[in-house]
């Protein structure tokens, strides 16, 4: 009956020795976390610079899309009012046949008035070009307009993607690292109560 209590002895030894041994090495890792931790924090730092970054990012191009979108419905109201002007002087163009313009050189009083007529004739064409060319640069511009807003669009899209997966990863870190503290913790406690009972 002697040896129960020495053998109990001696179990128990072994046992408080494991448990430091255990307590020590949750000590470890817990030094070892934590420098996991710094490098977690670290990562937390950057994302939360990259969503401000992302954030204005898109506040600008959202105030940049805005800008070009007003621009192209003014150049669209534009263009509209000036084709409407054109298709009447085709119309009217149209109307004016070649008897017309035989009237015009006919009834002219003499070679200056033929010659001052011709003249204002090449005025009208003239002007005709240059609303026509107007006109053209308008659509040139407009369909610049019109890319230039998909792509802003796209951007702002890709942009407003990016901040969401940079939100989730922060959010994917804090967790990790609340995760890690509270294992961690919870581990060692107990090892030592263990500790404490033996």
């Amino acid at each position: 009956h002697a040896a129960d209590p020495e053998n109990e002895l001696v179990d128990i030894s072994k046992k408080i020795e494991q448990r430091k041994k255990k307590v020590s090495d949750a000590k470890q890792k817990e030094k070892s976390l934590a420098t996991d931790l710094k490098k977690i924090d670290t990562s937390i730092k950057k994302y939360t610079y990259d969503i401000r970054k992302y954030n204005q990012m898109i506040s600008d191009k959202s105030a940049n899309i805005d800008s070009v979108t007003k621009n192209t419905i003014s150049l669209q109201a534009g263009l509209a009012m000036r084709k409407e002007f054109l298709y009447e002087r085709l119309r009217k163009l149209y109307k004016f046949r070649q008897n017309d313009m035989a009237l015009i050189f006919t009834s002219a009083s003499g070679y200056q008035d033929l010659g001052r007529k011709i003249k204002y004739l090449g005025y009208i064409a003239e002007y005709d070009r240059r609303l026509i060319e107007d006109f053209k640069d308008g659509l040139v511009k407009l369909d610049i307009n019109k890319k230039e807003l998909q792509t802003l669009k796209s951007c702002l899209e890709s942009d407003k993607k990016s901040l969401d997966e940079k939100t989730k990863e922060l959010e994917s870190q804090k967790h990790k690292k609340n995760t890690m503290l509270i294992s961690e913790k919870k581990r060692r406690s107990n090892y030592e109560k263990e500790l404490q009972e033996l």
